[in-house]
């Protein structure tokens, strides 16, 4: 699985981190996920651990539009449900960009909504895999 220019402290904590070895989008294991860097700050993208998530590579490779803000849209309740202290230092990194107008707006325009009952397991995942707050 490549994990293009994260620092050794990123891939070692997601190593040790059980939500990275399911795929977002089908909740099984395969042995073609892969992490895509989901999320972008001025025209780059975020190598950060809350900006990237396992898909399997269907999910990765030229995704259509909407499996593509399904990827975003997890990455950013990543975020927003990660321990506070590392939600605060993220924010403050990248604090041009308001992570919870971008989840509205891809709930509006896509319909995803974490309470419905058809993301209840992934919803699972993000509660029981928190970020922590010595995150990398």
């Amino acid at each position: 699985m490549p994990k293009y220019c994260l620092k050794k402290s990123q891939r070692d904590y997601m190593d040790n981190d059980p939500f990275y070895t399911l795929c977002i989008h089908e909740n099984i294991w395969d042995v073609d996920i892969e992490y895509e860097h989901s999320l972008t700050y001025r025209g780059r993208r975020i190598q950060e651990i809350f900006a990237v998530v396992a898909v399997r590579r269907i999910y990765n490779r030229n995704p259509p539009a909407k499996v593509k803000a399904f990827n975003q849209f997890i990455a950013l309740w990543r975020l927003v449900g990660a321990e506070n202290e590392y939600c605060l230092r993220m924010k403050e990194k990248y604090f041009k960009t308001d992570f919870e107008s971008k989840i509205y707006l891809i709930e509006q325009r896509f319909g995803f909504n974490i309470y419905n009952p058809e993301f209840e397991k992934i919803a699972a995942r993000l509660d029981k895999y928190r970020i922590t707050k010595n995150a990398p």
